[in-house]
């Protein structure tokens, strides 16, 4: 049996793996919103720096959407990779850092039950057809949290 056949004949399997795919999708969205703007940011002040003539500043550590590991906020605790599992880790750990036990931001798991959300309402309307309009209503949603910030 071809995994085609396997998900248009298990329904439930479709839905969860659908279902996790959205969760994965939006918890990566939550690491660009967070990250691209402060990557802009260092890019443009180097550009700026470069037309001004002025001295380059010595490389900072790397920030980019893979690197540094996710960290909470407060007490700059690295998160582990169980700790990263998205909404499931959320609600673990009680919306709190592991570590300094100060809340995380309800604005995480919102996010990824946005995009859950967006995944289930794009299967149900339309299973294989209008598959480009998950990203495009991922990226959406992405510049509405980041005007929001």
């Amino acid at each position: 049996m071809d995994i085609l056949n396997f998900w248009t004949n298990n329904i439930v399997v479709f839905t969860v793996c659908v279902g996790f795919v959205g969760l994965l999708i939006g918890s990566f969205l939550n690491v660009v919103v967070y990250r691209l703007p402060k990557m802009l940011m260092r890019d443009w002040r180097m550009q700026a720096r470069e037309v001004l003539e002025m001295q380059a500043q010595p490389d900072a550590e790397t920030f980019n959407l893979i690197l540094p590991n996710s960290s909470c906020p407060h007490c700059d605790h690295e998160i582990k990779p169980w700790e990263n599992i998205p909404l499931v880790s959320w609600l673990f750990l009680r919306g709190k850092c592991s570590s300094c036990k100060e809340a995380i931001s309800i604005r995480y798991p919102l996010v990824e039950l946005a995009d859950l959300w967006s995944f289930f309402c794009g299967h149900c309307l339309s299973v294989w057809c209008e598959l480009g309009s998950f990203g495009d209503a991922g990226a959406d949603l992405g510049f509405a949290i980041n005007e929001l910030d």
